[in-house]
């Protein structure tokens, strides 16, 4: 079910992705850093939502099973791929444009779809997950806890991002580099 929540909530971040970046913008008031390909950057970075929603489900469904060798894997795939195509995508190398600022940005949304993809490849081939994936949740009130607790995570991961668009707010005067 967290799965399905993390979809829906990806998608819609994914579909007001442009006002959401517009908003980050004008709350930083630096139109320097909007026209210096920050907003571009976010755009991109937002197009990423569901499919790093929905790993935060799968490691925690493998968490809440004793299991975080598997998100570890996860992350590392994430990381090396990043690592790789941050390279490839900024500095124009293995036959890639240089994209600079822009390219970071896409080499970190494809980075975190492999990752996820990996982790959906983990959900459905390991036996430990396996009598989980069947189970099927009819009563309401189990679906209204569920609700409850999946909106308190959702705040409690949230809250970082929010420290982190404060932050960029404080440090907006630094100029368009430092927000980009």
């Amino acid at each position: 079910m967290s799965i399905i929540f993390s979809l829906i909530i990806g998608i819609i971040i994914t579909l007001f992705a442009p006002i959401i970046s517009n908003i980050v913008y004008a709350i930083a008031q630096s139109p320097e850093a909007q026209s210096a390909g920050g907003e571009k950057y976010l755009n991109i970075r937002l197009l990423e939502t569901p499919a790093i929603l929905l790993f935060l489900a799968i490691t925690g469904f493998f968490r809440g099973l004793e299991n975080t060798f598997i998100p570890l894997i996860g992350s590392v795939f994430i990381f090396v791929a990043n690592v790789v195509l941050d390279y490839s995508f900024i500095y124009g190398k293995f036959g890639m444009p240089v994209l600079g600022v822009t390219g970071a940005a896409w080499a970190t949304l494809i980075a975190n779809v492999i990752g996820t993809i990996v982790m959906f490849v983990f959900l459905y081939k390991s036996q430990l997950t396996k009598t989980y994936l069947k189970l099927i949740f009819k009563f309401k009130q189990l679906k209204k806890d569920y609700i409850k607790i999946a909106t308190e995570i959702g705040i409690f991961m949230g809250l970082p991002s929010l420290a982190f668009l404060i932050f960029m707010f404080l440090f907006s005067h630094l100029g368009p580099q430092t927000i980009a």
